[in-house]
């Protein structure tokens, strides 16, 4: 009995093993730092790959390097594809994104993997990388209402999820578009309104509220409109949102 309970013992000391695996945070904004710890037995390494969000373009994300600190020491590792780090069994370290032109979102699928004996022990985290600041335009069909043109309508944050708020908007009506005049919009939300003129800069009035939920927007039917030309469609405005 005390024979196989020692060959028992002997089996189980064969085996990889992963105690703890630990990632300080799921959702980052692309520069952020963040930590990674484990303690481990056997032969230990840690896998990094990104892939694109669905909402940007193609399954790729440009290549990034990672700052990569531990014991006082920072290395640059550029990030291609799936790259691997080797580690010692028990650690932590530090990983930062160095982020130049590229600042596409991105998720980053890690793998810690301790190897003994042709056998693996894995755990796996997903981290969600964002953009510091992104710009996107909120817009609804136009209908008149006595001299006055307004567009409202609920407005989902699907997109931008729930790490995002509003840090300011700005008249886009006209812009770049020469079959649209430019106008003064008023555009309420979230028990704010604030009057937007083309060609100013963004209000921060909106700053720190939710990008979901009821927005208004309204202008006065111009005079060339009550002469016969076409009012436009759409009444829009641009947001610019930020990450938390």
């Amino acid at each position: 009995m005390k024979i196989a309970y020692i060959l028992l013992l002997g089996l189980v000391a064969c085996h990889p093993r992963i105690y703890s695996y630990d990632v300080s945070a799921r959702d980052l904004g692309l520069t952020d730092s963040y930590s990674v710890s484990w303690s481990t037995r056997g032969s230990t390494y840690l896998t990094v790959h990104d892939n694109a969000m669905l909402y940007t373009t193609g399954p790729d994300v440009p290549p990034v390097v990672l700052l990569v600190s531990r014991d006082g020491r920072t290395d640059t590792v550029p990030l291609r594809g799936a790259d691997t780090l080797r580690l010692p069994e028990e650690g932590s370290l530090s990983i930062r994104n160095v982020i130049g032109a590229d600042s596409t979102p991105r998720f980053r699928y890690m793998k810690l993997v301790a190897h003994k004996y042709n056998k693996d022990s894995t755990r796996e985290t997903q981290i969600a990388f964002y953009r510091a600041e992104a710009v996107g335009a909120v817009g609804f069909i136009a209908n008149p209402s006595g001299d006055s043109l307004v567009a409202e309508g609920n407005y989902s944050a699907q997109r931008w999820g729930a790490l995002y708020r509003i840090l300011a908007v700005s008249d886009d009506m006209g812009n770049g578009d020469t079959a649209v005049l430019p106008r003064d919009v008023v555009v309420s939300h979230a028990g704010i309104s604030v009057v937007l003129h083309p060609g100013d800069g963004p209000s921060f009035v909106f700053r720190d509220t939710p990008i979901d939920g009821w927005w208004s927007i309204c202008s006065p039917i111009m005079a060339e409109e009550k002469q016969g030309r076409k009012e436009p469609s759409i009444l829009h405005i641009r947001i610019i949102v930020k990450h938390l």
